[in-house]
């Protein structure tokens, strides 16, 4: 009678555990396009973010042409780290960190709209 329902709470647990991994797979973000803007002192940062089948497709900065030298390596590259790490968890750009910050933040709002 043990061994029959420690097998049954082990079950349970497995199948609760099976249930949570399931529902992290999704991003649970609405199908559309999204805008972002971060301001600070030295820059505005405005994004595009389209979110397609619960996943970030693309984002792209919007307002590139404001920006110069290492922001526009950043304006560049930071987008598709973006999108393929379907997160705003990603490194920023070496000598652009203001303008590589300012593009998560602004992604960030963004996907806060599609939520």
């Amino acid at each position: 009678m043990m061994k029959q329902m420690k097998k049954m709470a082990i079950l349970t647990l497995v199948f609760g555990l099976v249930l949570a991994a399931a529902g992290c797979g999704s991003s649970g973000y609405k199908e559309g396009t999204y805008e972002g803007t971060n301001k600070t002192a030295m820059l505005t940062v405005k994004v595009s973010a389209v979110v397609k089948d619960g996943k970030i497709s693309e984002v792209k900065v919007t307002n590139e042409d404001e920006m110069e030298g290492p922001g526009l390596e950043a304006a560049a590259n930071m987008p598709g780290k973006i999108v393929e790490a379907q997160s705003t968890e990603v490194e920023t750009v070496s000598g652009a960190t203001i303008t590589s910050n300012g593009i998560i933040e602004a992604t960030k709002q963004a996907l806060e709209e599609a939520k």
